[in-house]
């Protein structure tokens, strides 16, 4: 029985070995890899934008806002409803990325 607790003890201590070895060589490479990196000094470090968006209609209507060209619920930013003669300017904020906004409307069913 002592022989197989001792065998058991050994089998285990060489296998947690080996796998702290190979964490060690994946984290020694990541470490070099963020020291290594290099920013420039003029990055734009922003990851949002602000952009106004003006809705105007001559009719009521409801208006979606969207960043993607397909009209998307996951890509909708904002949802509104335009009264007739009425400029209304919205700012929402998008992703930096993003230079197009889409927008889809629907008359306003009452």
């Amino acid at each position: 029985m002592k022989k197989v607790i001792l065998l058991s003890a050994l089998a285990a201590f060489f296998f947690s070995a080996c796998e702290k070895n190979l964490y060690d060589a994946e984290q020694a490479e990541a470490k070099k890899t963020i020291k290594d990196l290099v920013v420039p000094t003029d990055f734009d470090w922003e990851m949002a934008q602000t952009v106004t968006v003006n809705l105007t209609s001559t009719a009521e209507v409801a208006v979606d806002v969207y960043t993607n060209s397909a009209c998307t619920d996951a890509y909708k930013i904002i949802s509104y409803t335009v009264i007739p003669g009425v400029d209304i300017p919205v700012e929402v904020s998008v992703p930096a990325g993003i230079s197009k906004l889409y927008v889809k409307y629907d008359d306003v069913v009452e």
